[in-house]
């Protein structure tokens, strides 16, 4: 089980734009071949020019089950709420779902390991696209 918190400032190079600031809990539980994710993080505007008030919601979740050394298969959500203060109703809000396969290229020791990662997402409210095609690419050194 891993339980961590990130803050990130983004400073915006235009004169005229506003800074960000990006903040919340990560945890992922793991038992056995299976685990969960969990990325819940906050966005709020800072600057002299803020142009949206409150806080912005992003959650992304993942369920995965380790099938063997190379590969594993999983579902993946993705929410985002804009103005947590004004949410509306689910329907105006972004809310992504869908299978996911992974893969890890064979690794050889003192050289970068690859993963790659590929789904479909299906909209679930009417604020989303109906399709989303996902494809993460992953070096690590």
């Amino acid at each position: 089980m891993g339980f961590a918190f990130r803050t990130l400032y983004e400073f915006a190079l235009p004169n005229d734009a506003t800074d960000e600031i990006l903040f919340g809990p990560l945890a992922k539980f793991v038992r056995g071949r299976d685990s969960a994710t969990i990325n819940t993080f906050f966005v709020g505007q800072v600057g002299y020019h803020v142009e949206i008030e409150g806080l912005e919601l992003k959650v992304n979740w993942q369920l995965k089950r380790e099938l063997n050394e190379r590969w594993s298969i999983g579902l993946e959500g993705f929410s985002e709420i804009e103005d947590l203060g004004h949410a509306g109703s689910f329907d105006e809000q972004q809310h992504r779902l869908g299978p996911v396969a992974y893969y890890e290229l064979p690794h050889t020791e003192g050289r970068p390991e690859w993963k790659a990662a590929g789904g479909v997402l299906f909209g679930l409210s009417d604020a989303t696209s109906d399709f989303t095609y996902k494809f993460d690419l992953e070096v690590e050194f």
